[in-house]
């Protein structure tokens, strides 16, 4: 827990002392906890830290596996409740995997909203060659993938343009996905969005119903 000012650093102390019960110290666990008072506010006085750390590898497990086409997977991963990713739109993470001894790295989009909590989701394709692609695809609940990030590619806000052309293949719909909600979740934007999307037949439209 980091201190605003000494005021506060001082309150802190007092109420760290006050759980103490017979000599030992009540433990408080279970959420990663930033001092969040910049404000004043009461309200914003503890916030949960992202998930995400883009300097380090973190281990995320699989809670369910959904099957979208012959080729393509939806993996949700959990994380602590009421904890956000920390994404930015438009931004990606990287994945990490040991495949025949060697560790394999490559980015993908979530296509969960930056701002839902308890859980993100990823779609992957998996490809003849693709050495990562085939192991993340054959993860199942319990499963765990190191992950790190954001890196963000782009700021993306309300109203940054007046129009955008969206023009996507195939799994390349993911950071257009990633896009499209930031826009449409904000009741203040009024850009207007166009989407070129193709695919090889209609039976690999991956997330058609979202679209």
């Amino acid at each position: 827990i980091c201190c605003v000012n000494r005021h506060r650093f001082h309150i802190l102390n007092m109420l760290a002392r006050a759980v103490q019960v017979g000599g030992a110290a009540t433990a408080l666990a279970g959420m990663s906890l930033s001092w969040a008072a910049a404000s004043g506010t009461d309200e914003n006085l503890f916030v949960v830290q992202p998930a995400l750390n883009p300097k380090k590898f973190q281990e995320f497990e699989v809670t369910e596996r959904k099957q979208l086409t012959h080729n393509t997977a939806k993996l949700r991963f959990r994380l602590k409740p009421e904890q956000e990713l920390g994404l930015k739109t438009a931004s990606c993470l990287v994945a990490a995997a040991e495949v025949d001894g060697k560790k394999v790295v490559r980015p993908y989009t979530p296509t969960s909203r930056d701002h839902d909590k308890g859980f993100f989701e990823l779609v992957v394709k998996t490809y003849p060659q693709g050495k990562l692609s085939k192991h993340i695809f054959n993860l199942k609940a319990g499963d765990l993938l190191e992950l790190k990030g954001p890196f963000q590619k782009m700021d993306v806000h309300s109203n940054f343009k007046k129009a955008v052309g969206l023009v996507a293949g195939g799994t390349g719909i993911t950071p257009m996905l990633q896009i499209i909600h930031k826009l449409l979740d904000d009741p203040r934007d009024n850009t207007e969005i166009r989407l070129l999307y193709a695919n090889n037949n209609p039976d690999e439209i991956i997330l058609k119903n979202e679209l």
